[in-house]
């Protein structure tokens, strides 16, 4: 190999790009691209091409002539700064503002329109772009790509002379055809990596293969003139093996050989015609710098094919050429040699056809393949016929050991491959290992009549033990029977003491619902005027920021405890087999919506990063139980929050064949492995978190239960110091859009044009009678009000209120007492709309108010929005609302880093940051964020939202593409 690096005259010896240049009198000549400045060969010398005046930038990652085959032709150049082209020895340049996606450009291809006229393609950081007739056009994500980040273009033609153009990007291959980009699915083989060079051979009857060199998993292939065909890979672990998974370029020499650069070297692979010792499709050679490298480091973009047919390898020390013409290749097989076989626990010699001793059944043979041309890729492969069904891997041990080798007769077959391929052998050894002794026909016959022999005796001794066993049986049998009798007895006492303490169970139960029913009214009537007065007291336009804080607090404080009230009912109602669906249609965008931003205050004030990454598939209106699959949410977000103090807590939506998979994962202590059996339990929290024992350790077994309900699943994995996972999924259907509801904004009065509903409030509580008449005559409604069934009975009869709301529990006279008397008095003209507000959680209690005469029924606490939106509907009453504008179409976007605007910042300031990201340290990345706020606040909050994320390797990817490095080179 020859070598050309910047003692020949190059501005450096790092190569980023080859080009055989030819002139318009046909003369030849090489361009170079290094990190420093661009290189021409001219009267057997480099010359340095001007870069101050010419280029925009002395990095030069890709180059590229267009034009006729014959006559003038015009060099374009691409550099991190943008594109250049010279044109009869005048230079143009071409950036952002003249059309391309991005400045920095990564390949250069010239393709054919339909008529045959040259066309540009150009793959940048930002996109993909044509120059064709004079003008630009661009692609990006938006129009189909997989990622801007274009690295290589090739443009093919099937037999029809249809042109496809082939695009690798940093997230895989896409296709240009008939005007729109499609991207190349992995289910095909495809590997799922950086596509960093893409290369179209053909071979002598004109079949197309297309090979794509990955960044991460090697180099793959496909077949162009099947359209059903899949994507074939070699890589570091595949037979035979890539010196790296790293493949940087793809070229061919004249005979159809590939050569793909990598980062250990340049890999020759070289068709064959498989076998059934050998399937493999390819002979492997891999040159390094044992052949003459510079460096093994290959680099992005630094490679060609001159006229003469030799391949131009660049690498990070310099270029190598390679002429194949003058290698001698020597496909004679070498003489193969098993040079030593010996017993392996004695080191005696063994012959050739020898008969071994059975304690001599432990053989080692050694082997060498006579080649002294790459020793280090000769590859040996062995069978033991007689104990191997097959031959074993080629691999590089020269030596082979059997032990505890049972009797018969062995042939040992060694083959051996050299680096080019060839195959010698193979060479066999034949021996043979005798039986023990106690192991022949007449040993075997002894055996057996001895075990005839003893068989006989025992079969006699058994007979007489059978015979003592029956005796002592039917003694036995008679003494049981006695028992047995005695035990019917027993049962028969215990079966009546049962069924006694059955009932009292059963009159236990019917207590313990009573009670729970009763604990519920007392508890939520006075959260009902809690809460009810907290939002009555929030209208006051007047509020101190101190005062509505202290509100918060207090209504967060009555929720919490509403909450555990909900809990332990919701239990008892689990226990009892009583959980119901209430299914609806319901914006699942908005809920989950509410969730971020519900969860997102408690996330920042925590410190915490939370993420909430729903799919595009999950649909935004379903029919299912909002409120359960709400609750369920809200738990299992609640529970992450509570037991992560550091880190982040994530939320991952995905939609699949009508059902909705959920996620929750955090990063906190995690459960002990004792403790993940019993989670779902109630009343159980994991023993390691006694300073988190908040609630009553339900929240789990409630989530779980209405999983199922809805027809899902949930399960939890987790590791101590690590976090947790809860997954769970639920069955929903689509459907149309629903009624879009004022839920989000509050009501400030009755819209015009209407009269004043006339409302009776029926409640034993003077706070709650306090509270709807105070929220109700607020916006404009007639109120009188009621405290007991027969004074509503009375004001009824009196007034004739529009709307009733009744409470169900009151003295003397109850809420459906109330209302089966209304209703009889009414007759057949039901006039007045009765909704009764219950503290009760059991449908059972809810369904008797129903059958009582009411219209609706409404659980206390009530929220505001919930009591106008009953008057709404029954009495078709129109309010006015807040201005609060909500976006309803998606979740919070994420701040996106703007690479322009990272590049604006100085030098020291992104390499201080850049630092502590490869560090890990967040705490100076924090503080390096705050630097960069004093210039760009909006950059500052997007870059913070990444560090809280931990997603350190992006920002530093983002912070090498603005300082001009390219990822890779």
């Amino acid at each position: 190999m020859e070598v050309v690096d910047a003692s020949d005259g190059l501005p450096s010896s790092n190569i980023y790009s080859i080009l055989e240049s030819v002139s318009a009198q046909g003369d030849r000549t090489m361009l170079v691209g290094t990190d420093a400045g661009l290189a021409r060969h001219e009267q057997g010398r480099w010359k340095l091409v001007d870069v101050p005046t010419d280029l925009p930038s002395s990095r030069i990652l890709a180059l590229c002539e267009t034009g006729p085959a014959e006559g003038p032709r015009t060099l374009w150049v691409g550099t991190t700064a943008g594109l250049a082209r010279n044109d009869g020895g005048r230079w143009t340049r071409f950036d952002k503002s003249s059309g391309l996606p991005d400045s920095g450009i990564r390949c250069i291809t010239e393709g054919r329109d339909d008529n045959g006229a040259s066309e540009l393609w150009v793959g940048t950081y930002g996109g993909a772009a044509r120059l064709s007739n004079g003008e630009w056009s661009s692609w990006t994500v938006r129009d189909g790509l997989p990622s801007n980040g274009v690295l290589s273009i090739v443009e093919t033609r099937d037999e029809s002379g249809h042109r496809t153009v082939w695009a690798g990007t940093y997230a895989g291959v896409a296709t240009f055809r008939d005007g729109e980009w499609r991207e190349v699915a992995t289910d095909s083989g495809l590997p799922k990596s950086v596509i960093r060079s893409l290369h179209v051979s053909t071979a002598a009857d004109g079949r197309q293969t297309l090979w794509a060199g990955t960044g991460s998993a090697g180099v793959a292939w496909r077949s162009l003139d099947d359209p059903e065909s899949k994507w074939s890979t070699l890589s570091d672990s595949s037979t035979p093996a890539l010196p790296n998974n790293v493949v940087y370029q793809i070229r061919e020499d004249r005979i159809g050989r590939i050569y793909l650069m990598t980062n250990r070297g340049v890999a020759r692979l070289t068709h064959r015609k498989p076998t059934a010792d050998d399937p493999t499709l390819f002979g492997l050679t891999t040159f390094t710098t044992d052949d003459g490298l510079p460096n093994n480091e290959c680099n992005a973009g630094a490679s060609t094919v001159d006229a003469d047919g030799r391949i131009w390898a660049g690498t990070v020390l310099g270029a190598a050429v390679f002429d194949p013409t003058r290698e001698i290749i020597d496909y004679t097989p070498s003489p193969l040699r098993i040079e030593r076989s010996e017993v392996a626990t004695s080191g005696e010699p063994i012959p050739e056809g020898a008969d071994l001793k059975h304690d001599l059944n432990a053989a080692v043979f050694e082997f060498a393949l006579l080649s002294y041309a790459r020793e280090s890729d000769v590859q040996y492969r062995t069978q033991l016929v007689g104990l191997d069904d097959r031959p074993s891997n080629w691999s590089s041990d020269f030596k082979k050991e059997y032990v505890n080798l049972p009797a018969g007769s062995y042939v040992f077959t060694v083959w051996g491959r050299d680096h080019l391929s060839t195959v010698s052998g193979p060479v066999a050894f034949a021996f043979s290992v005798r039986a023990a002794p106690w192991r022949t026909w007449w040993a075997i016959a002894l055996y057996v009549l001895a075990i005839v022999g003893l068989g006989y005796g025992m079969l006699q001794w058994r007979l007489r033990s059978l015979r003592r066993n029956n005796d002592r049986l039917e003694q036995r049998i008679r003494e049981r029977t006695a028992e047995i009798a005695e035990k019917v007895e027993q049962l028969a006492a215990s079966e009546h003491l049962a069924l006694e303490e059955k009932s009292k169970a059963v009159e236990a139960n019917r207590a313990k619902s009573v009670f729970l029913a009763n604990m519920s009214h007392e508890l939520r009537t006075p959260l009902n005027a809690i809460l009810g007065f907290i939002q009555l007291m929030e209208r006051g336009a007047n509020r101190t920021s101190d005062d509505r804080e202290s509100l918060a607090i207090i209504s967060r404080s009555s929720e919490n405890l509403l909450a555990l009230i909900l809990d332990l009912l919701t239990a008892s109602k689990i226990e009892a087999g009583g959980v119901q669906l209430h299914e609806g249609a319901y914006d699942l965008h908005r809920l989950l919506r509410g969730l971020q931003e519900m969860f997102g205050l408690d996330a920042q004030a925590r410190g915490l990063a939370f993420r909430f990454d729903v799919s595009p598939d999950v649909p935004r209106y379903v029919w299912g139980d909002e409120n359960k699959l709400r609750q369920i949410l809200v738990k299992l977000i609640g529970n992450a929050f509570r037991f992560t103090q550091r880190g982040e807590v994530s939320v991952t939506v995905a939609w699949r064949d009508a059902r909705a998979s959920f996620e929750v994962s955090d990063t906190g202590r995690g459960i002990p492995a004792d403790d993940l059996s019993r989670v779902f339990a109630p009343f159980v929290q994991a023993q390691s978190e006694e300073r988190f024992h908040e609630g009553a350790g339900l929240g789990l077994t409630i989530a779980r239960t209405y999983a199922q309900a809805m027809d899902g699943q949930m399960s939890i994995e987790s590791e101590v110091g690590r976090g947790t996972t809860v997954r769970f999924d639920v069955r929903m259907t689509l459907t149309s859009t629903v009624d879009s509801d004022q839920e989000s904004r509050r009501v400030t009065g009755l819209a015009p044009g209407q009269s004043p509903p006339r409302i009776l409030v029926v409640d034993d509580t003077w706070e709650n009678r306090a509270l709807l008449a105070r929220m109700l005559t607020s916006v404009g409604c007639e109120v009188r009000e009621a405290r007991n069934g027969e004074d509503g009975v009375a004001e009824w009869e009196a007034w004739r209120p529009d709307l009733i709301w009744m409470d169900t529990r009151m003295p003397s006279l109850d809420g459906p007492a109330a209302t089966r008397e209304i209703r009889r008095r009414e007759g057949a003209d039901r006039a007045a709309c009765i909704i009764a507000t219950t503290t009760s959680e059991f449908d059972q209690e809810r369904d008797e108010v129903l059958a009582s005469g009411c219209d609706d029924y409404l659980a206390k606490p009530c929220s505001e929005s919930a009591i106008f939106e009953k008057i709404a509907k029954h009495l078709g009453t129109r309010f006015t609302y807040e201005e609060t504008p909500v976006d309803e179409t998606s979740l919070a976007p994420e701040p996106v880093v703007d690479i322009e605007r990272l590049a604006a910042l100085s030098h020291d300031l992104l390499e201080r940051l850049r630092q502590a990201v490869m560090e890990g340290d967040v705490e100076e990345a924090s503080r390096q964020i705050e630097a960069v706020r004093e210039h760009d606040e909006q950059l500052a909050n997007a870059m913070r939202s990444m560090v809280r994320s931990y997603r350190f390797d992006e920002i530093q990817e983002l912070i090498d593409r603005a300082a001009g490095r390219v990822m890779g080179d």
